[in-house]
């Protein structure tokens, strides 16, 4: 590289290196996502959205989905909608070698009107053992938007919700309202019931799995931590599926996004996150076709959930969230992604921004070769 007027390297780095910002949640796909990690093949079984509105929806589709880890942050985008009649947008993740569930158990927390013991025998794929919860949901209200968005989560443990033998010791997590009161929704508080003695579930407005945590330490004095789980959506698309047809669904750019702390989920920061997302009926009642990983093509709605078996179902019904140190996305963390950073940063390219701050820099090798060193 010959340098003139003076500039160093890293200067020059730096003016050429500005990049995607960080992700802003609001149900718009940001930049920093790249590419697709997976589309939809199948058209939906539950509606058409006709509508073109951030805030009404017709029908329910999920048509791709992509994430990005960016320093402490898990970040998820699910393009679609989600029809505004209270269907629900159901996700779970595996974060947590040997721990989790492979099928649904009946003896979780009693969270959105019970709705993960409702799915309970659900069965997923071999090799998945979901240890979080999220289920989103929006309709109708009475507020200034006239639409309504809750998000409900919840820790998935091996042997179900912790029990003292009288008393649950963990949360039931909620939060939500109307849209322009809450854009994007956190948990922020300021609901935390103590657990008092007895009580067979405790509701708060914090991530769960700290606010648990923090229910062991002193039953009576639990702490709430905020910013540590929030999302968005945006119902606008029309373009993905429809009822009778796959038509761009690489393309949305507009659906739900989440934004998960990675402690809050238990991450060890050593193993790809599994992702299995799909959507169900308003009383988590009737699984529909859309399901992240894809179904068969043609595949009709799948109804009731307690007698779904993904692992009887033709491919993965799950998505690995790759680690980010495997940054050619091959499936593995080897010499072969230091090669590949290496000479995108050696010319300041846009995609050496690690970090995502808007720069490539000496940010970005020690931010990669930190996650290269732990091998994920």
């Amino acid at each position: 590289m010959k340098l003139q007027n003076g500039l160093t390297a890293l200067a020059l780095m730096a003016l050429a290196g500005q990049a995607a910002a960080q992700v802003t949640v609001d149900g718009v796909k940001d930049a920093a996502y790249g590419a697709n990690l997976w589309v939809q093949n199948v058209p939906t079984g539950f509606g058409d959205n006709i509508e073109g509105d951030p805030n009404l929806a017709t029908g329910s589709e999920l048509d791709n989905m992509s994430a990005v880890i960016i320093a402490d942050k898990l970040y998820i985008f699910l393009g679609g909608n989600l029809e505004t009649n209270y269907n629900k947008l159901t996700i779970m993740l595996d974060c947590i070698p040997a721990e989790g569930q492979n099928v649904i158990r009946n003896n979780n927390v009693d969270v959105d009107y019970n709705g993960i013991n409702r799915i309970a025998g659900l069965k997923l794929d071999a090799g998945v053992a979901v240890d979080y919860w999220i289920n989103v949901t929006n309709g109708t209200g009475t507020g200034s938007s006239g639409f309504d968005m809750y998000i409900n989560a919840a820790t998935l443990r091996t042997d179900g919700a912790l029990f003292d033998g009288t008393s649950v010791l963990d949360y039931s997590s909620y939060t939500g309202g109307d849209k322009f009161d809450f854009f994007p929704l956190f948990f922020d508080g300021t609901r935390l019931d103590p657990q008092t003695g007895g009580l067979a579930a405790v509701y708060c407005n914090y991530a769960p799995r700290t606010a648990s945590a923090s229910l062991l330490v002193d039953p009576l004095n639990p702490v709430g931590t905020p910013g540590l789980l929030g999302g968005y959506i945006d119902n606008t698309n029309t373009e993905g599926v429809d009822g009778a047809n796959v038509n761009d669904p690489a393309s949305v750019a507009t659906g739900l996004e989440l934004e998960i702390d990675l402690a809050e989920l238990g991450w060890t920061g050593t193993n790809p996150i599994k992702l299995v997302a799909f959507i169900n009926g308003s009383g988590n009642d009737y699984i529909s076709n859309q399901v992240v990983g894809g179904l068969p093509d043609l595949s009709p709605n799948l109804g009731e959930p307690t007698l779904v078996d993904f692992s009887a179902i033709d491919g993965n019904q799950w998505v690995a969230i790759p680690c980010p140190a495997d940054f050619n996305r091959d499936g593995f963390v080897n010499g072969d992604d230091y090669d590949a950073f290496a000479s995108l940063f050696d010319v300041a390219d846009t995609g050496a921004d690690f970090n995502h701050d808007g720069f490539v820099n000496g940010d970005d090798y020690d931010a990669f070769a930190s996650r290269f060193d732990v091998g994920c």
